[in-house]
């Protein structure tokens, strides 16, 4: 923007068209339907019947702990 107030162009002008108001408002035009409750979804029975397991955690890195023996006189 330094470049583009330096050299008096306008700021829009590097920016693409999507990104205007008016592409925003045009994207969002269409109306939104709110989702009913789940008891009422058609779902197929192979799909329904289906076990889904969650993901294996995996072990976060950590730094190592320090495994020092204590010095005499130490605890």
């Amino acid at each position: 923007m330094a470049v583009q107030t330096f050299k008096g162009m306008p700021i829009n002008a590097l920016c693409s068209d999507f990104f205007t108001i008016g592409w925003l408002k045009q994207a969002y035009a269409m109306a939104v339907n709110p989702v009913t409750k789940s008891e009422v979804w058609d779902i197929a029975d192979d799909v329904r019947t289906r076990v889904v397991l969650p993901w294996k955690k995996k072990r976060l890195t950590r730094r190592p702990k320090k495994n020092q023996m204590p010095y005499v006189g130490e605890k």
